[in-house]
C-alpha cells in the first residue's frame, strides 16, 4: 500500500496543490506509468471578460475536467463552470463561467474525472471530483473584475443596406444568446448583466436599441451611437460608446423593463431586429 503526500506550494499569486505518492496506504494512489493528479490556481484580473478564468495548469491521470465553484463557507460550493482535459498536463485551460464573476470574490478551481460518456459533463454524477488520500484536488484563487468588463461580446456586421448579421459570441458557450443564422436575428440577453456589441459597420449602420413600436416610426430610442437615446444618462446601465464601434452596457432592471429590439439608425425599417430578455 502507499500513502498520499499533499503539498501546497504558494508560487506568487499561484498556488499549487500536488499530490505525491510515498509509503504506505491509500487504494488510490497512482502508479508510476500514470499522471500525478495536481491543479494550480491563480489570483487574477478579469478585464476582457468576466465570464472566463484561466487554470495554469492542471494535470489528470486521465480524461478530465477543471471545474471551477463558487465559495461556500471558506471551501468549495456549487459549480459554475468547467472545460475538459486530457490525459497528462494541461496548460492554461480556459474556463468559461456559468455567470460573470465578482470583483473580489474567491472561485475554486477542482480536478474532476471523466468517468462516464467521455467529453460530456455528469456531475453530480459519475464525473465527480479527483480525491487521493481523502482529500479533493483543487485551489482556491481571487478574481479582479475590473469595471466595465462585460460578461458576453457580441460581433454584428451588415449585408449592404438591407440587415445586420452577427458573426461571433464571446464565450462560444453563450451562442445560444443569438438566434441561429438568418439576418436580423434575435438578441436575447440576461437582467444584471453586462454586455458589448462590436458593430464593424458603425459609421454607415450606427447601432440603437430601442423600445419596439409597432412601425420604425413608433419606435422609443434607449441607447444609441448615433444621437442620444432616452436611457444614456441612467447610472445602473452605464453607457459606454467608443470611436471604433464598440458599445457597453448594463441590462440594468430599469432599462429590461423596455427593451425589445435594435435597429440602425440610418435605415431603421429594414436593418431591424428584436430583443428577447431572461
Amino acid at each position: 500500500m502507499k500513502s498520499l503526500l499533499r503539498l501546497t506550494i504558494p508560487l506568487g499569486g499561484t498556488v499549487l496543490i500536488a499530490l505525491l505518492a510515498g509509503c504506505g496506504g491509500s487504494d488510490s494512489a497512482p502508479t508510476m506509468s500514470q499522471a500525478m493528479p495536481s491543479i494550480a490556481a491563480s489570483d487574477q484580473t478579469l478585464n476582457q471578460l468576466s465570464t472566463r478564468v484561466v487554470v495554469p495548469s492542471a494535470v489528470s491521470d486521465g480524461p478530465g475536467w477543471v471545474t471551477i465553484h463558487e465559495a461556500s463557507g471558506g471551501t468549495a460550493g456549487a459549480p459554475i463552470g468547467r472545460a475538459h482535459l486530457d490525459a497528462g498536463a494541461n496548460p492554461n485551460v480556459t474556463v468559461t463561467l456559468d455567470r460573470p464573476a465578482v470583483d473580489g470574490e474567491t472561485l475554486y478551481a477542482m480536478l474532476h474525472a471523466d468517468r462516464g460518456t467521455v467529453g460530456a459533463y455528469e456531475y453530480p454524477g459519475v464525473d465527480a471530483p479527483v480525491s487521493v488520500g481523502g482529500e479533493n484536488v483543487m485551489g482556491p484563487f481571487v478574481v479582479t473584475v475590473a469595471a466595465g468588463t462585460p460578461a458576453v461580446r457580441f460581433h454584428v456586421s451588415g449585408v449592404g443596406t438591407s440587415a445586420y448579421v452577427f458573426s461571433q459570441v464571446e464565450p462560444a458557450a453563450f451562442a445560444g444568446m443569438l438566434e441561429s443564422g438568418g439576418n436580423n436575428p434575435t438578441l436575447t440577453f440576461r437582467t444584471g448583466w453586462r454586455y458589448e456589441i462590436v458593430n464593424a459597420v458603425f459609421g454607415m449602420h450606427p447601432f440603437q436599441l430601442l423600445e419596439r413600436g409597432a412601425t420604425p416610426a413608433a419606435d422609443t430610442v434607449l441607447l444609441s451611437e448615433a444621437g442620444a437615446g432616452s436611457l444614456e444618462t441612467d447610472a445602473a446601465i452605464d453607457w459606454r460608446e467608443g470611436n471604433q464601434g464598440v458599445m457597453r452596457f448594463t441590462l440594468a432592471p430599469s432599462l429590461a423593463a423596455v427593451l425589445t429590439g435594435y435597429r440602425c439608425s440610418v435605415h431603421p425599417s429594414v436593418m431591424r431586429g428584436a430583443v428577447a430578455i431572461e
